[in-house]
């Protein structure tokens, strides 16, 4: 197997898991893991804190995206021509 091959498995691996931060950093992480002679276990540590992260301010942005929306909505919100929590969806 050569290492495009294995390349293009584990992009298709990282998107079939829906590990799109990982998958975005994996060329990146690959050549720093190779310049620094880091091993396996410390790659895969890397890439996955990588997807961690990304999920932890999905989530963060989520929260916050949900308590606006509940101010919004128990104080008869003020600011109600931009708030994305207020306004219905603009119809196509």
């Amino acid at each position: 197997m050569t290492k495009d091959s294995v390349y293009q498995q584990l992009c298709a691996h990282l998107g079939y898991l829906k590990l799109a931060a990982a998958a975005e950093a994996l060329p990146e992480e690959l050549e720093r893991a190779r310049n620094t002679k880091t091993g396996h276990t410390e790659f895969v540590e890397a890439l996955l804190r990588i997807e961690v992260d990304a999920t932890e301010q999905r989530r963060l942005n989520a929260r916050r995206r949900y308590r606006l929306g509940r101010a919004c909505r128990l104080s008869r919100c003020a600011v109600r021509s931009r708030c994305m929590s207020c306004t219905p969806p603009m119809s196509v």
